[in-house]
Parts: C-alpha cells; sequence; structure tokens
C-alpha cells in the first residue's frame, strides 16, 4: 500500500497499522477503532486518546476528538 497516495487516514492504514498489535500481559487496553474518520490506536483502559479533528467540511480542526 503507497501510505503517501492514500494518507493515514483511512480504513486500510488502520487496520495495516495495528495489525499486530498485543496488549502487554495483565493489562487491559481498547482495541484500534475506524470511526469512518480517524484511525484510533489502540488505547489503555482509563486512560484517554486525544486527536485533531480531520479536514471535513463542517468540521472545526483546531477542536480535538476524545476516545475515553
Amino acid at each position: 500500500m503507497d501510505l503517501d497516495a492514500h494518507g493515514n487516514n483511512t480504513q486500510e492504514f488502520c487496520d495495516i497499522q495495528y495489525k499486530h498489535f498485543v496488549a502487554p500481559y495483565g493489562e487491559f487496553w481498547c482495541n484500534p477503532v475506524w470511526d469512518s474518520y480517524l484511525c484510533w490506536p489502540p488505547t489503555k483502559a482509563s486512560t484517554t486518546a486525544k486527536q485533531r479533528c480531520p479536514f471535513v467540511d463542517g468540521f472545526d480542526t483546531i477542536s480535538k476528538y476524545i476516545r475515553i
């Protein structure tokens, strides 16, 4: 897959990026998720992941998405 052509904001990239992720032994993690706009990385339980809003019409790109 040519990441320069497709960027890192696709479900395909998300699937490839975290294909081999394994949570550390004894820890609980949320799985990576593609939400149709952003690829959320694996996130340790009881923590918060934050990302900038994507460049989509109507989105405030200064704000951030939060995944809890």
